[in-house]
């Protein structure tokens, strides 16, 4: 068996489109939590384009706003 972890949704349609004589077992995403960082910072994509142009100080500083606040408000539901 092959396990591939930590990746996107949008790879894993990837993956699965381009599988011959695989049959992948996919995690649903439902209910999976983003609330907790892992090795120091949150799970959010940090694109190569984003993070060696002038924008990935703006970028880092609104994804850890938007996952604190979501973190925040999961507790509570």
């Amino acid at each position: 068996p092959l396990c591939i972890e930590e990746i996107s949704n949008l790879m894993t349609k990837i993956i699965e489109d381009c599988r011959i004589g695989g049959s992948p077992i996919e995690e649903s995403t439902r209910y999976v939590l983003y609330d907790q960082q892992r090795e120091g910072r949150w799970r959010y994509v940090c694109p190569a384009n984003i993070m060696e142009s002038g924008l990935k100080e703006s970028y880092v500083k609104t994804m850890d706003f938007i996952f604190e606040t979501y973190a925040a408000m999961v507790e509570p539901m």
